[in-house]
């Protein structure tokens, strides 16, 4: 429905992890500092990675998977020339609730999951 990838990294040091991803630079499109935050989420391409990118510690507690998931459902409808509807918030609420899901998966999952096999719904 939406079309791209999501990307979801797990790592204590949250600007190695950015790293590994394949960011050289030392700050997120956004020109934050990854350290200064629990988990970050942006829309970008490196590569041959176009997607949609969220950094987690292991530690994040289920209201920064919530906020940071909020962020992303904006970034994603935006992208894709999607006003949210206050008065008809299903499609938001649901893109929302399979945010939530794949970030928690990842938090709490032992298997790791090619990263191009999360499509967006």
């Amino acid at each position: 429905m939406y079309f791209g990838h999501l990307y979801v990294l797990i790592g204590h040091d949250l600007s190695a992890t950015y790293a590994a991803a394949g960011f050289t630079d030392s700050a997120t499109p956004a020109g934050d500092n990854p350290e200064d935050f629990e988990a970050i989420v942006w829309h970008a391409s490196t590569g041959n990675k176009e997607g949609f990118f969220a950094i987690l510690r292991p530690t994040a507690t289920p209201e920064t998977v919530a906020h940071e998931a909020l962020h992303l459902s904006h970034y994603i409808m935006r992208s894709r020339g999607i006003k949210p509807d206050l008065n008809n918030d299903e499609p938001h609420a649901y893109l929302l609730g399979w945010l939530v899901r794949q970030m928690h998966y990842a938090l709490t999952s032992k298997e790791l999951v090619p990263a191009a096999t999360i499509s967006l719904p």
